[in-house]
């Protein structure tokens, strides 16, 4: 897994911003752990006070980014999640710099519940990374070409390790159910989906619950299985997303009986299904079978969009099925305690 500390070093790919001996000074103790924590604390108060003060953005996003990183590690991730929205909000446009504190507010999202917001965070700070490998990756420049390979091969390897660590996340598995057919869900039912994930992004459980019977509801009697089987993986990444991984495991299961089993839905449920159990003591060897199971599913569809002669659907399974089965080593490695 990416560690707060790993993430945070991907500052150093780029030239650090000319900030001032005292801030450099600053900065230095605010993560010196030889100094009293109160004393550190305090510092980070008055830093980001002084911050506000900071004409330029990129110092300002780096000095932002240092506090946040500060209140990461000592495990206080409401601050570090306001400390990171505050550093971030001046920019529109992704950089290597903004893709690190958007990956680092993602991990403070994480750590209080806010699930979706976090991968959202996680899939902007991927995407800005893209973008800053095509720059390396394009260069033509026979004088640079060998410092070139070598940035482009560092943004090649964190962006694998993203794309796995994003893969062990009902989230992201949930970005892939609609990837290429658009969602069936009615207009109704699409506002109840959207009032559930406000709601648990609100911490409100007890009426994510309310929407999520409403939900079954209104599409219980739709002509279309499709729908349905939608509602039913909508509320199992809710019951997921409010640490109810057991009841989840049945609900992605009636999505997954509802969607035909080979279909693209139906192997991104079955993914799902292994990352619940994978959540639930005595249940990492049924969630490897059933990660298998779903990268057989996967493989299928590979194979279904090559006779197709469909390049773009060819080329996105096999970057998925290479994401997912490292994703799969990975866990197993955990398994073994290695």
């Amino acid at each position: 897994m990416i560690s707060i500390d790993e993430a945070y070093s991907w500052l150093e790919q780029v030239p650090k911003p000319p900030l001032s001996t005292e801030m450099n000074l600053n900065l230095y103790e605010l993560h010196n752990k030889y100094i009293p924590q109160e004393l550190r604390d305090r510092l980070a108060s008055d830093l980001r006070i002084i911050s506000q003060q900071i004409s330029n953005n990129v110092e300002r996003l780096y000095v932002l980014t240092s506090i946040g990183k500060y209140h990461l590690s000592k495990g206080d991730f409401e601050a570090a999640e306001s400390v990171f929205q505050d550093a971030l909000r001046d920019f529109s446009e992704g950089s290597h710099e903004v893709a690190v504190a958007k990956w680092l507010l993602g991990i403070a999202q994480w750590n209080v519940g806010r699930n979706s917001a976090a991968h959202a965070n996680w899939t902007r700070a991927r995407m800005a990374f893209i973008d800053c490998q095509n720059i390396w990756k394009n260069r033509q420049d026979p004088a640079t070409r060998n410092a070139d390979a070598l940035r482009n091969l560092w943004y090649s390897d964190v962006l694998k390790k993203i794309r796995v660590e994003m893969a062990c996340t009902v989230e992201e598995a949930d970005a892939w159910l609609t990837r290429f057919e658009p969602s069936p869900l009615s207009a109704s039912a699409r506002k109840l989906a959207m009032r559930i994930r406000t709601d648990i992004h609100k911490r409100k459980f007890v009426t994510v619950y309310e929407f999520s019977n409403l939900l079954i509801g209104v599409t219980r009697t739709s002509t279309n299985p499709a729908e349905t089987a939608e509602a039913w993986e909508i509320i199992g990444l809710a019951a997921c997303q409010t640490g109810n991984f057991a009841d989840a495991i049945l609900y992605l299961k009636r999505a997954l009986s509802a969607f035909d089993p080979f279909s693209h839905q139906g192997a991104t449920v079955k993914w799902m299904i292994g990352i619940a159990q994978w959540a639930l003591p005595g249940e990492h060897g049924n969630a490897i079978a059933s990660w298998q199971d779903a990268i057989e599913k996967f493989d299928y569809n590979r194979l279904m969009a090559d006779r197709a002669n469909n390049k773009e659907k060819r080329d996105w399974y096999t970057g998925l099925i290479e994401t997912l089965n490292d994703a799969l080593v990975l866990k197993q490695a955990e398994k073994l305690g290695m």
